[in-house]
């Protein structure tokens, strides 16, 4: 697995980067809410938002590896928030989030990308599976030690992504540490967590209150992890029978 060379940002590498970065901002924002009304999601938010603007700052920038992380990172959050509409019902908020998960969907799948379509594809399945992995790692009413199991697979994921994205095998064997660690979490975890809206930033009608399948987030989480080896399992095999 090879690295490609840095190319020049396009136009489209722009736009595609400004409606990233945007879902950041949200992101940041409802970071800010859970200040004064649901303290236990401060974290997943502040590093679902910190994950956006790297990757929309790496598509600003024309990263090779860019384009295809954040397609992944982005199409997990617009699945996420169209499920949401039936389980929160059709609110100004969910089909604002799904509205602007799918225009910044379209951009980047418009990108240019320097990288081979084995890379693009490994990149994307990486990119899904890390907002899935900080929800299921950093969801509040866990104990310590799934905590820190889950913390540490989702640390690694992020190593494995970089990895893959810098065209490094060992973004590969990351996998098969983080995969099962995620797994362990999914058998310790609880099976669902609450998640409430209130917001200073938001009038009335628009709040949510929910329950998040949290052992589903995790068994995606760890599956698409899974999945962005596969991408690469053939040369493996030909460069272990070839040694």
């Amino acid at each position: 697995m090879r690295a490609a060379d840095p190319g020049s940002p396009t136009f489209m590498h722009r736009v595609a980067a400004v409606a990233t970065l945007l879902l950041s901002a949200a992101a940041a924002m409802f970071a800010y809410g859970s200040l004064e009304a649901n303290l236990g999601w401060l974290a997943a938010w502040i590093a679902l938002s910190a994950l956006y603007t790297v990757a929309g700052v790496g598509v600003w920038r024309g990263e090779p590896w860019a384009p295809s992380l954040t397609f992944g990172v982005v199409v997990w959050g617009a699945l996420a928030w169209t499920q949401s509409m039936f389980g929160l019902g059709i609110t100004p908020l969910t089909v604002t989030a799904a509205g602007g998960h799918w225009a910044a969907v379209a951009l980047l799948a418009v990108t240019p990308s320097a990288l081979e379509r084995r890379h693009r594809a490994s990149l994307a399945l990486a990119g899904a599976a890390l907002p899935g992995a900080v929800l299921f790692g950093l969801a509040p009413m866990q104990t310590l030690t799934v905590s820190a199991v889950l913390m540490v697979g989702t640390a690694l994921l992020f190593g494995m992504a970089m990895g893959i994205a810098r065209g490094r095998t060992w973004g590969l064997l990351a996998a098969g540490v983080a995969v099962p660690m995620i797994v362990a979490g999914v058998v310790l975890a609880p099976t669902t967590v609450g998640m409430e809206g209130p917001h200073p930033m938001l009038p009335a009608w628009v709040q949510f209150r929910g329950v998040l399948l949290l052992r589903f987030v995790g068994v995606v989480a760890a599956t698409l992890a899974l999945s962005s080896v596969l991408p690469f399992f053939g040369p493996i095999v030909r460069f272990i029978r070839g040694r």
